[in-house]
């Protein structure tokens, strides 16, 4: 499809009464990086109810405001998932040290080297 159906596509998804085709539609935007749907996932996170697609779409709009999110693992750590050649990776960061400085240079010192 062309890039303004493919929109349309995602944009109706979003809209769209079934959890899972939400939940798809946030899943697509994911991984098509497509930041010009920002807005979009934020309208939906005013008004979706269903506890599943309102974790995955907080976790979508930071990785894609800020190129990862962030998960309690344990009382310490904290699991960090960002995007690394078309793929989520993650790494464990204390929570002592955690904060966007240290997280980011982090991101940029694992995707440096591989």
């Amino acid at each position: 499809p062309t890039d303004k159906t493919l929109v349309e596509i995602l944009k109706k998804g979003l809209t769209d009464s079934s959890k899972k085709v939400r939940y798809f539609s946030i899943e697509r935007i994911q991984m098509l990086n497509r930041t010009d749907l920002l807005p979009d996932l934020e309208i939906l996170q005013n008004t979706e109810t269903e506890k599943e697609n309102i974790t995955w779409l907080s976790n979508v709009i930071s990785l894609l405001q800020k190129g990862y999110y962030t998960e309690n693992w344990s009382d310490t750590e904290l699991n960090v998932v960002y995007k690394a050649n078309g793929a989520l990776s993650t790494f464990f960061i204390d929570k002592g040290i955690a904060n966007d400085k240290t997280i980011g240079a982090e991101i940029q010192e694992r995707m440096s080297s591989s």
